[in-house]
């Protein structure tokens, strides 16, 4: 498996330790599982029991990301 590039072009991607893949609001809980310990809980919660409305939130973010602060013309998709 690997990663898919046109994928990751909409979803930032992580590959775990066994080898898969995951995108989105998976990968970004999975990134958050090596944090400080206080982000670890909220790393578990958006790979858990808040998955579905972490995918929300992330695919509501990646859409209008050049839209909030800081956000630049570089960060809009296609």
């Amino acid at each position: 498996m690997g990663v898919d590039a046109v994928r990751a072009g909409r979803e930032i991607p992580a590959v775990l330790a066994d080898g898969r893949v995951v995108y989105g609001a998976r990968a970004i809980g999975e990134a958050l599982r090596f944090g400080p310990w206080w982000l670890r809980g909220a790393g578990w919660l958006i790979r858990r029991p808040l998955a579905w409305p972490a995918d929300l939130v992330y695919r509501f973010v990646s859409r209008f990301r050049h839209r909030l602060p800081g956000g630049t013309g570089e960060c809009r998709l296609g």
